[in-house]
């Protein structure tokens, strides 16, 4: 991700309702890479626990120290869909339903777009991240 959209992001996520500013929150304890914030993990500078509901449920990208300051840019999406995982495709139109199997060649959020092989037929796909280890067929 280039410094250019870093920046967007946080001005959007600034602009959001309900977004505390990056320079009031802090971890209330360790946090572990990978780990998903929960009610209580941010902290204010006067120790009070912080309600940034924009920001539970979001994922660490590396692992955040008690009292360190939490950035925009050291969270993300929750990873549903891991590289080389199994996947449950589905293709849609009008009536017509297709489902089959592939394996993510790349590891996605919600809404994110995908590269996914089809297992019978091996030929490589571009699909939208449903849910946990579920795809949706990009025509």
């Amino acid at each position: 991700m280039t410094k250019l959209s870093q920046l967007l992001i946080t001005f959007l996520l600034l602009l959001t309702p309900g977004f505390v500013s990056a320079a009031e929150m802090f971890a209330a304890r360790n946090i572990s890479a990978g780990e998903i914030l929960l009610e209580g993990d941010l902290i204010n500078a006067d120790e009070e626990i912080v309600a940034a509901e924009s920001l539970i449920g979001l994922e660490t990208r590396r692992s955040l120290y008690k009292g360190a300051p939490v950035f925009a840019g050291m969270l993300r999406a929750p990873i549903l869909v891991k590289r080389n995982a199994i996947v449950a495709m589905e293709f849609r139109s009008g009536p017509l339903v297709i489902r089959s199997e592939g394996r993510a060649l790349q590891e996605g959020a919600n809404g994110d777009i995908i590269r996914v092989m089809n297992l019978g037929s091996r030929t490589t796909i571009t699909a939208t991240v449903n849910g946990g280890n579920s795809v949706r067929v990009v025509r």
